[in-house]
């Protein structure tokens, strides 16, 4: 997509990461984006702090995603 280079950046990610797909049942060429993380250990085998810590790293991926996507739609329109 457009912006996925953009978005790679503020997250820190590769752009190889970003998954862009269409959701089932959508007609008018809606996108979803998902974001792949690799994890050492499933969260099903975490303890209560490393998934307190993964939470806080999803809560501060989520703020940063906010931010980038807020100046890619404020340039679009």
């Amino acid at each position: 997509m457009e912006h996925i280079d953009e978005i790679a950046q503020a997250l820190d990610i590769s752009s190889t990461d970003i998954k862009w797909e269409e959701p089932p049942g959508t007609t008018r060429g809606s996108k979803r984006m998902s974001i792949h993380y690799s994890l050492s250990t499933s969260p099903f085998e975490m303890g209560e702090k490393e998934r307190n810590e993964l939470a806080k790293r999803l809560a501060s991926e989520m703020r940063k995603l906010e931010k980038v996507t807020k100046k890619i739609l404020q340039r679009c329109h």
